[in-house]
């Protein structure tokens, strides 16, 4: 993670940023494993050092390259959650904190290009019509056109995130990647001329594509899942980590898709978890209000 740092042209640059943004994922997925450790009795000295280290590259990405909204929310809603586990009886403090502090956000979003351009630079003036830029109505825009086609992708979005992140064009080239995909919805085109390629068509519009007027089970089996994982922290360390690294996902699902818990879990399951499998120390815990870990 700390590495990513010295690969950044400055800004931001999309889709020619994917190792760069993998190896900064790298940070959050450690800081999320390194926190599960602050709750034991027997701490290493060097644990809050490690916390520093995996803290460093989220910041310099959030507030010194990109401006990101969805990095600063990890950030906020991830320390808010440790804190109010690791310190309960201020809960109610932390909670109106943080939802004061969810409230400002919300509105110096409708500001984000003048502030992204204060912190990193890189605004961009060329769109500001009210046609371009407004999720919902992009959402809109891409569910008449689902229903106008009569499409549904059934969830396979799920095959086709996997293939876009995890299988590098430069390795096999952009047709044979493009075909490995499922694409029963191929809709990036038309997306591209709704938007104006500008911006996402939300998490509604995912949904809608998905399963059509019954895109609310798409919701459910996430809510599902969260609460699942919540179940457990208390029980399960690998819970714990799981659920540090997919909550802040929730509002972007909303936001910008579903693709960015796809991913998450994704790669937690392929890879981090087969990893560390056999080094998690296992015991049986009984039932109890205190979190242990």
């Amino acid at each position: 993670g700390l590495y990513s740092m010295t690969l950044w042209n400055d800004t931001f640059q999309g889709s020619d940023n994917v190792i760069q943004a993998n190896l900064k994922n790298f940070s959050q997925y450690a800081f999320c494993a390194i926190v599960t450790f602050i709750f034991r009795k027997n701490k290493s000295k060097y644990l809050y050092l490690l916390i520093i280290c995996t803290l460093v590259p989220l910041i310099y990405f959030a507030f010194f390259i990109k401006g990101s909204r969805g990095e600063s929310l990890f950030l906020l809603i991830t320390i808010s959650f440790i804190l109010s586990m690791k310190y309960p009886q201020k809960h109610k403090l932390i909670s109106k904190s943080i939802f004061t502090i969810l409230i400002i956000g919300a509105m110096l979003n409708a500001s984000i290009t003048v502030i992204r351009h204060i912190l990193v630079g890189n605004s961009n003036n060329e769109n500001n019509s009210t046609q371009v830029g407004m999720d919902l109505g992009n959402a809109a825009k891409g569910i008449r056109y689902l229903k106008e086609t009569g499409q549904m992708d059934y969830g396979t979005s799920i095959w086709d995130t996997f293939i876009q992140n995890y299988i590098p064009r430069r390795l096999v080239g952009e047709e044979a990647k493009e075909n490995l995909k499922l694409n029963i919805v191929n809709d990036k085109s038309t997306i591209q001329k709704l938007t104006y390629n500008i911006t996402t068509m939300t998490g509604y519009y995912s949904a809608f594509k998905c399963f059509s007027y019954l895109g609310f089970f798409l919701f459910g089996i996430i809510g599902y899942l969260y609460g699942y994982f919540w179940r457990r922290i208390c029980k399960s360390q690998i819970c714990l980590f799981i659920y540090l690294s997919i909550i802040a996902t929730v509002p972007l699902i909303f936001t910008h898709g579903v693709d960015y818990l796809y991913t998450r879990l994704i790669f937690i399951f392929l890879i981090i978890y087969p990893l560390s499998y056999y080094s998690i120390e296992r015991k049986k815990i009984k039932a109890s209000t205190k979190f242990i870990v």
